[in-house]
């Protein structure tokens, strides 16, 4: 994994979401623009792959199947995620 310098945005769900991290967690992103840029704003910070899915379902997030597989995919935990994909840290 390279180093990341300002959002390490690695898992695309939608035009408008994504799951980025920092060394301690996953960060939910959700796209939003000002005045006419585009950005990604952090909007939740989590550790486990359940929370992931509770805070996309609460916050009303429409995703399709693939993005819920890639979801699915992810390790049940930000620990276990960060093991396999951190390199020097």
């Amino acid at each position: 994994m390279s180093a990341c310098v300002g959002k390490c945005v690695f898992l695309m769900l939608s035009r408008d979401w994504a799951i980025g991290h920092d060394k301690l967690q996953w960060i939910l992103y959700e796209r939003r623009k000002r005045r006419e840029e585009w950005y990604w704003n952090p909007f939740g910070y989590v550790t486990t792959k359940a929370i992931i899915v509770r805070v996309l379902r609460e916050k009303g997030v429409h995703l399709d199947d693939d993005a819920w597989n890639l979801i699915e995919k992810l390790p049940g935990s930000f620990r276990e995620w960060h093991a396999t994909h951190a390199t020097g840290s």
